[in-house]
């Protein structure tokens, strides 16, 4: 060690030592096998994180974080390029196909809830999402991945509607699979004639479980578009269930335009 005002000999020297396993693997040398074998199975205890965790949150706040202030212009070009060359989407990730156990995903749940009980992680959290909403791309893009994933589109009262404008020619065009959003809603049918005019079909089972019942429902989605303007046509059940659906529905519409 360098005494206080010397400069130490090997300042600024590199590769002046090669680490004894370097481009060693346990499939090749025993030495390297034996410690990865002797390491298997071992954790560190809940208190040991602990102390790991406040002593480098301590360096960060006395020191600050050694990235902070830092530019690294070519680290996306750099990361883009990895993936690029190691690409682990589909068939090429590592998982495809395997399922984690019911041992694993026990321990993933009880690791998440006791995450979550964290007042400090969830509200951090909480805060993230709330910003991230905000942003409107966002916003409609997780809206149309829940639609998408969520629910077969177009449902059974929907297709009836589909195929009413077609053989009556009705200037509606179905948007009830994501193709659309207002305020963040998804209307099922925008007219196409420059009015501003929507059908939304609605089985009532789903909107009093959600709602309390229909005609709150009814309202909360009025609300909503009639700030933009938009008139709504609503179509349930007892509507499209009737005997004389297609003449009532039609009626309906038309009356709506």
């Amino acid at each position: 060690m360098a005494k206080k005002g010397q400069i130490p000999w090997n300042k600024g020297k590199k590769n002046l030592q090669i680490a004894w396993n370097k481009g060693l693997t346990k499939e090749i040398n025993e030495s390297v096998k034996k410690i990865s074998e002797g390491l298997k199975g071992r954790y560190y205890s809940d208190e040991t994180r602990e102390k790991l965790r406040k002593a480098y949150f301590k360096n960060i706040k006395e020191k600050g974080h050694p990235s902070c202030g830092k530019k690294r212009p070519d680290a996306s070009a750099r990361m883009k390029k990895f993936h690029e060359k190691h690409n682990t989407s589909g068939r090429n990730n590592p998982f495809y196909g395997k399922k984690h156990s019911e041992k694993t995903k026990s321990k993933i749940g009880l690791k998440s809830k006791k995450r979550w009980g964290d007042s400090t992680y969830r509200g951090r959290e909480i805060k993230k999402i709330r910003e991230r909403w905000q942003n409107k791309e966002y916003r409609e893009k997780t809206i149309r991945t829940l639609v998408k994933s969520n629910h077969i589109r177009p449902t059974s009262f929907e297709k009836k509607i589909m195929n009413l404008c077609k053989k009556y020619n009705l200037p509606f065009k179905y948007v009830g699979n994501g193709g659309m959003f207002i305020d963040g809603l998804n209307p099922d049918f925008i007219e196409t004639n420059g009015k501003k005019i929507v059908i939304e079909t609605y089985y009532s089972y789903w909107k009093i479980k959600n709602y309390s019942n229909t005609k709150e429902y009814e309202k909360e989605r009025k609300k909503r578009l009639n700030k933009y303007g938009y008139e709504i046509i609503f179509l349930n059940e007892k509507d499209l269930e009737r005997k004389d659906w297609e003449i009532f529905c039609l009626d309906k519409i038309i009356g709506g335009i």
